[in-house]
């Protein structure tokens, strides 16, 4: 290029505000050409670095070069041809000057309340196992398809900047800061979206001698986003102690900070960070890219009770079937599972955006395969879901791709983006100081997986967030976009926040597995001398302790985790023979095929909304804890008879007399209920009413519906089924006869030990 291609390109750098690096060694543009070069410089506000080198630039050049440089502010590195002048040395000082004021403004960016929108979301993707969800999620990620990929247990979670798959920590705060600084600077205008990726420059070229960078580097700063004043006494590993309740500890140590006025970190300490041009050069190449954290749920039935704790009420949903399921054979179990599915985001996510993703396309032979799909979805969908994003382009209310070959991909991926870019939340202004917390939160991640509630609190004190509903409006959006899980029914939950979602979801997942299709090492198992313990849990849905302590052999939180699975109603205690066990009812696979015994029924009809599975599993769980509780209180001699337990019916004794009988009736949508002493019939609807809603509040978001039916036990009446308000009116006999005994029994935001107290 000569000094006429630098006249072309300069009158483009005038008006240019995207590019930040050029490269324009190795040409013979000479003085005139620097002139033209120099005239842009006064005008381009976005370059920061320039490579003029090996352009045989003399001392009127460099002149014009440095004319240029006292109007600049922008400019921060320029390379050109080894010259000690003073005009040199004069370029060094504006360049030096120009670095530290944009030092300054990146610090003064990361310690400012400036705000700019997140561009990120959450996708999870749910299905029945096998049906192609991970191989999805790859596709979607531009990895190659694996065959024999294993089926996913528990579930993975993947993040991604637009749909490269990053494995890399990310300093979030210095990216948002570099945003915000493009931004500043073109205050009427939107970051572009930019269709490549900038090369960095590197800071030095091999083997050329003769030239030099006029550039003075800052002095290295160090990350000091967290003080030393810090204490991680709260998240040590917890002993092992008999009657250990971390959670409780943790709420009287939160509840001391906050009496006493004074917590780690009361005044806010200026955050350095060293600045890099990179920064700015990431924020403008990735413009409004959207960033996504990626949750592959597992398929199999044993794992839907524990989803519950996971699905969030924003985000994007992708459901994933397999459409060679929709055969004879098996289109009555597939049509099942789809309405389990779409029901149970309705459930957790109302207003989500719902895509139905049909895999195996390529081996659909004919076209009218997939109308017939097509029909039995709307079928399904109806007019109810109004949440299922439909096809536009092919006129389906689905998806079809395959991942061996790609076929789809590309739309379905702008469809995605799509409905994401529609959530007015990926626009919502976040302040910078929330960033920087998260940044703070996750450093901790090589440490801990959890840290507790008021650590949290102190670091955002110290970074200037003060006000305790923005510290928690902070948290509860990093939970919805998937970077931490924070559960907020009770304030024991809400005392602990995990960081390490990942974590939770694979020590969960060693014990809530399917052991046929997920097994565990039969040569391990024997020599630990575990065959019986693995064969009680897979078939009794009873872990011995040892047991526990081996799945979780590498895992220094057991006692953690035993209590965070009894708080969201996973596991209870279970008596076995004065050995510590605990039953795990989703682990229960037999059905009980019987007759119950005689007694009053009553019964909760799921039947005009839905009935999830995992309410029934942890409504046993309620039960077993419920007479536990009560047996610790009696001698051994007093105490009931375990449970009888199947995947499907519970038999539970709580008192002499007072036997229950509960059954889960799938197909009707209905939790039976048998009281066989009509003496406690009132008190056993008041015990189960508020064992639902206490499941209903802290784990289904409040979304479950019932109506609530008692048989009239009269002689002439008997086994007719009355509206529960209805029998109330009547005053129907046993329910409503006059006793001490209170129906009302307080389950919102009542820790799950208080609450089982009060029952």
């Amino acid at each position: 290029i000569t000094h006429e291609g630098a006249h072309h390109l300069s009158r483009a750098l005038k008006v240019n505000r995207k590019l930040m690096f050029f490269r324009l060694n190795w040409n013979a543009i000479g003085d005139r050409g620097t002139r033209f070069i120099a005239d842009a410089l006064k005008l381009n506000r976005s370059l920061t670095i320039l490579n003029l080198s090996k352009n045989n630039i003399g001392a009127k050049g460099y002149l014009d070069l440095y004319q240029a440089l006292e109007v600049n502010q922008d400019l921060v590195e320029l390379k050109l041809d080894d010259n000690k002048s003073h005009v040199t040395l004069g370029m060094r000082k504006i360049l030096d000057r120009n670095l530290k004021r944009r030092q300054k403004e990146f610090s003064d960016t990361l310690n400012s309340d400036k705000k700019s929108s997140w561009n990120r979301s959450r996708i999870m993707f749910v299905g029945q196992g096998g049906a192609g969800k991970s191989a999805t999620v790859r596709s979607l990620l531009g990895k190659a398809f694996i065959p024999e990929w294993n089926s996913t247990i528990g579930a993975v979670i993947s993040e991604s900047m637009g749909w490269q798959e990053s494995t890399n920590q990310i300093d979030y705060s210095s990216q948002f800061a570099a945003r915000i600084m493009i931004q500043d600077k073109l205050p009427n205008s939107v970051i572009p979206v930019s269709n490549h990726k900038i090369d960095t420059p590197r800071t030095s070229e091999t083997g050329e001698n003769d030239t030099t960078y006029i550039k003075l580097s800052s002095s290295t700063g160090k990350l000091n986003i967290m003080p030393e004043s810090f204490e991680t006494a709260e998240v040590r590993k917890p002993s092992a102690r008999k009657n250990q309740n971390l959670f409780t500890q943790t709420i009287k140590q939160l509840s001391a900070t906050e009496k006493s006025g004074k917590g780690p970190g009361e005044s806010r300490k200026d955050i350095v960070r060293e600045f890099k041009e990179n920064f700015l050069v990431k924020a403008r190449d990735d413009g409004d890219t959207l960033t996504f954290s990626l949750w592959d749920f597992g398929g199999q039935y044993v794992f839907y009770s524990m989803h519950h704790i996971f699905l969030t009420r924003s985000g994007i949903y992708i459901l994933v079937f397999d459409m060679r399921q929709f055969t004879k054979e098996a289109l009555e179990e597939t049509c099942r599972y789809l309405s389990f599915w779409v029901n149970s985001i309705r459930l957790h996510a109302p207003t989500a955006p719902l895509l139905c993703v049909g895999t195996h396309t390529d081996d659909i032979v004919f076209s009218e395969e997939v109308g017939k799909v097509d029909k039995i979805l709307r079928n399904i969908f109806k007019d109810d879901f109004p949440q299922v994003v439909p096809n536009l382009d092919e006129n389906l209310m689905f998806y079809p791709i395959d991942n061996k070959s790609n076929n789809g991909i590309r739309l379905l991926r702008a469809n995605v983006e799509t409905e994401a870019r529609k959530n007015k939340t990926i626009r919502q202004q976040v302040s910078i100081k929330w960033f920087l917390l998260l940044d703070t939160i996750l450093s901790k991640r090589f440490d801990v997986p959890y840290l507790t509630l008021s650590t949290v609190k102190g670091m955002a004190t110290d970074i200037g967030m003060t006000a305790s509903n923005e510290q928690e409006e902070s948290l509860s959006l990093f939970h919805e976009r998937g970077l931490l899980i924070h559960l907020t029914s009770t304030e024991v939950l809400k005392s602990i926040i995990i960081i390490k979602p990942q974590w939770l979801i694979s020590s969960l997942s060693k014990v809530i597995r399917d052991s046929d299709l997920h097994s565990y090492s039969s040569e391990e198992i024997e020599k630990c001398g575990l065959e019986n313990d693995l064969e009680m849990a897979f078939e009794k849905g009873i872990a011995s302790r040892d047991f526990l302590e081996y799945v979780w052999a590498e895992n220094d939180q057991i006692e953690f985790l035993i209590d965070l699975m009894k708080r969201t109603m996973l596991l209870s205690e279970w008596n076995l023979e004065n050995e510590k066990a605990y039953l795990i009812p989703s682990l229960l696979k037999n059905v009980f095929r019987g007759v119950v015994a005689s007694g009053l029924h009553f019964v909760f009809d799921f039947s005009g909304g839905f009935l999830p599975n995992g309410v029934f599993q942890r409504l046993v769980c309620l039960c077993v804890a419920y007479k536990e509780s009560a047996d610790r209180r009696k001698l051994e001699s007093e105490r009931c008879e375990p449970p009888i337990l199947y995947s499907n019916f519970c038999s539970i004794e709580f008192e002499n007399g007072f036997v229950i009988h509960l059954r889960e009736d799938v197909p009707l949508c209905q939790i039976v209920v048998v009281v066989e002493n009509e003496m406690y019939a009132a008190q056993s609807v008041s015990l189960i009413s508020s064992m639902l809603l206490k499941i209903n509040y802290d784990v289904m978001g409040t979304g479950l519906k019932w109506k609530k039916l008692v048989e009239d036990g009269s002689r002439n009446s008997l086994g007719r089924l009355v509206h529960y308000e209805q029998a109330r009116q009547e005053k129907l006999k046993p329910w409503f006869e006059t006793s001490n005994f209170d129906p009302q029994i307080e389950t919102e935001a009542v820790d799950i030990c208080s609450f089982l107290d009060a029952l």
